[in-house]
């Protein structure tokens, strides 16, 4: 706890208390200032790039929670060197620093890469593959699926396996043993993982800087620019503390849901 408080809390109160004052030379002058928090608010662009932001981090959640629910089903039955061989294919991607690993995706999709050359021997005429949101949302899948697999992973094999067997010698097929038991007990693990993923994702702003381009930019990258560029530190704290809020206000009406759907199927 006092480790949190030192690395989480005062930094973060320090960060809410830049974020009411004026920046240096400001027409608004100094002392304590709402002008950060309703330039923001009041601004369609900003508006738009925190809905973008907050749109294309519910579809990496959702292509995450789609792949990985299946791959840390497989993980739960696997074993040996099989078990082993999926951890380390699926931990490789957090065993490189970020920037190394999106410019590898850079040089994998440059119009004079491996991938586009290998589509025109095949007479296929390569598509712009950098700077896309498709390209954004490929690459923080590519990170961020770990985290919903290993959380899956621990509800899954926290499931007693006599429950199953009981569903099956009762007559459920697997499709019913799925949706009546192994996914009610799981949520716990859903909710971990997703609310993980939808935090990096929406807190991201290497990958969206260099993969995305200027047409693809996500509210981290507004905070960066604002800090590192513009040298707008209150500003830059205004956004990065509303990002804070607006992302634990959906993550927590998002496990209301799904605490409500795991009682609604309990009662059933």
């Amino acid at each position: 706890m006092a480790w949190l408080g030192f690395a989480m809390v005062l930094p973060l109160a320090q960060l809410v208390l830049i974020s009411f004052q004026a920046m240096p030379g400001s027409p608004t002058g100094a002392g304590w200032t709402m002008h950060n928090y309703a330039a923001f608010l009041g601004d369609p662009f900003y508006l738009g790039i925190l809905l973008r932001t907050f749109g294309w981090s519910a579809v990496i959640t959702i292509i995450c929670l789609l792949l990985g629910y299946p791959l840390a089903a497989i993980m739960s039955h696997a074993r040996g060197w099989t078990r082993r061989g999926l951890t380390l294919v699926l931990l490789a991607p957090l065993l490189v620093s970020v920037v190394v690993r999106n410019y590898g995706w850079v040089i994998l999709l440059s119009p004079n890469g491996p991938l586009a050359r290998g589509l025109a021997a095949m007479g296929i005429d390569p598509p712009q593959m950098l700077f896309t949101p498709g390209t954004v949302v490929v690459a923080l899948v590519h990170t961020s699926l770990a985290y919903a697999v290993m959380a899956v992973l621990g509800s899954l094999e926290g499931i007693d396996p006599a429950a199953l067997r009981a569903a099956e010698g009762l007559g459920a097929g697997r499709l019913r043993i799925f949706w009546r038991i192994m996914l009610p007990l799981s949520l716990p693990g859903v909710l971990g993982g997703t609310a993980i993923v939808f935090s990096l994702a929406a807190s991201s702003f290497v990958t969206p800087q260099i993969l995305g381009g200027p047409r693809t930019k996500f509210v981290g990258s507004l905070v960066y620019e604002q800090v590192i560029s513009v040298l707008n530190y209150p500003f830059g704290s205004a956004i990065g503390f509303i990002l804070s809020i607006a992302t634990l206000a959906l993550l927590l009406v998002y496990s209301r849901l799904l605490q409500v759907g795991r009682l609604a199927a309990a009662f059933k």
